[in-house]
């Protein structure tokens, strides 16, 4: 399994594909913690939630439990300084990948639109290791919550790459290496199958991970340009959208059937796997027909 997964490069090697991706921490919790207001009643109604990893989960944006709040102005002019002085610095951060009249637009800040995000405290003991998410904008994060920068000419590559984040099969990969916290060298090792947007499992990846991803009206914009209606869905729906993204990417790294039964069998002690194993492999062998 482990070899098959290797076929795959990881997330740090780049191809000519058109993406890159790549993790980063916006706040953190001790030394900018002069931006944070803890109660509730002393912030104005501008303030936005400053997120930890607890704010979400998989396919859960907003579980309501906040850090604290900040005010955006003080806080967004901070991280707009921040990522000028970087970009004018250091000559192969991330930031050099975009045009000098993005990085000098405040309103470019990603803060403003949603982005992926994933915890940092997860261990392999835990029902789920890598816990990633689309989280709203308008939002701050502290180091507890990492994000992702994504470079790329529109979103269907972001929903891509949330869909294998979220996935069961590169979870039990990244079971075999993560104990404690879910580093960036974790991160950057993981391998991502990289195909073009016109093959046809990744436009339905797109399609499905876009549409979970999209819960509400904070994600409207965003959904419209992956192409997909937002709003919540009924549990049955999203149950079987979330089973046929495992099937999708079983696929798209090369998996067999035998190797599947094997990551839901060892995946995670104690755990009832059958239900959600038998959807998986029916889109499976649904898929494998259409290739």
């Amino acid at each position: 399994l482990l070899k098959t997964f290797g076929k795959s490069p990881s997330l740090s090697n780049h191809r000519d594909d058109g993406w890159i991706a790549s993790p980063y921490t916006e706040m953190n919790a001790t030394t900018h913690k002069h931006y944070v207001e803890f109660d509730l009643d002393r912030c104005r109604e501008n303030f936005w939630k400053v997120y930890k990893g607890e704010s979400y989960d998989l396919w859960q944006p907003d579980s309501g439990k906040y850090y604290g709040y900040a005010d955006p102005v003080p806080v967004l002019d901070w991280l707009q300084s921040k990522r000028l002085k970087s970009y004018r610095q250091n000559n192969h951060n991330f930031y050099k990948n975009f045009d000098e009249n993005f990085i000098n637009n405040p309103d470019s800040l990603s803060n403003l639109q949603p982005r992926i995000a994933f915890r940092l405290i997860s261990r392999s003991t835990d029902s789920r290791t890598l816990r990633a998410c689309l989280v709203p904008p308008k939002t701050f994060h502290v180091h507890s919550s990492q994000l992702v920068n994504i470079f790329s000419k529109n979103k269907f590559d972001e929903a891509y790459l949330l869909g294998v984040l979220c996935s069961i099969p590169l979870d039990w990969y990244a079971r075999r290496f993560v104990e404690i916290n879910f580093t960036f060298n974790y991160f950057n090792s993981l391998p991502i199958p990289r195909v073009d947007n016109d093959n046809i499992l990744k436009k339905r990846l797109v399609k499905i991970s876009g549409r979970l991803a999209s819960k509400d009206e904070r994600f409207s914009l965003w959904a419209s340009q992956v192409g997909v209606e937002f709003g919540d869905l009924k549990k049955d729906e999203k149950e079987d959208k979330i089973c046929e993204i495992d099937a999708l990417v079983s696929i798209l790294y090369g998996l067999d059937e035998s190797q599947i039964i094997h990551i839901f069998e060892t995946f995670h002690e104690g755990w009832n796997y059958q239900p959600r194993m038998k959807k998986v492999l029916s889109h499976f062998h649904f898929w494998t027909k259409k290739i």
